[in-house]
């Protein structure tokens, strides 16, 4: 995925030539005129069934790989020029790391609100250079990564786990933070629990 950039807000018309709509982007969009070489693009997801030969109201993205992964950054830092448009120029992450960037998204609109210095940089959350961890973050349930497929109980945003799950409120001026932890402890030995001490005897 290293090669990989995801595009969107492209219009979307069917049986197009993905590949020449994004070249078209490109050079309209982003004033780029070299010609760009890729390995592959496509349209990320199954097409819509509402198809009449018309724009859809929705375009699904498009993910592309280039041949250069000079031309790549080009492309990637060419994102400003696109400020107040309604397209936008992605990096594709692995499942793990887009996991990661929703448990930081609440802090990051929180930073945005209030005018902060903040940046991404992969699955790293920095607001004012003073970097953001998961844990620091009071993530609303809705934007918790579910991971059904892949994980064995209950999800983070069931009810089985909302009893025991761990707050942490984060002032993003001073670095201070205050964490508080909810739970009754069930199926837990004693010191064992989320939050809690270890145990000593």
């Amino acid at each position: 995925m290293r090669d990989n950039l995801i595009f969107s807000g492209i219009s979307e018309q069917a049986n197009e030539n993905t590949e020449l709509v994004l070249q078209e982007f490109i050079s309209e969009e982003l004033d780029i005129d070299e010609e760009v070489r890729f390995e592959r693009v496509h349209r990320l997801g199954p097409p819509q069934d509402d198809y009449d030969g018309d724009t859809t109201p929705r375009p699904r993205a498009i993910v592309a790989k280039f041949s250069s992964y000079k031309q790549r950054e080009l492309i990637r830092r060419s994102g400003p020029k696109l400020k107040g448009k309604h397209f936008g120029i992605n990096e594709q992450y692995p499942k793990e790391i887009v996991n990661t960037r929703k448990m930081l998204l609440p802090a990051y609109r929180d930073a945005k609100k209030k005018k902060e210095k903040v940046r991404f940089v992969a699955d790293k959350l920095y607001v004012n250079d003073r970097r953001v961890y998961p844990e620091d973050v009071q993530t609303p349930m809705e934007d918790m990564p579910t991971d059904e497929d892949d994980r064995e109980g209950p999800t983070p945003g069931s009810r089985e786990n909302v009893d025991d799950r761990r707050y942490s409120r984060y002032d993003y001026r001073t670095g201070a933070q205050r964490t508080t932890y909810r739970g009754n402890g069930r199926g837990r030995g004693r010191g064992r629990g989320r939050g809690r001490r270890p145990w000593r005897r």
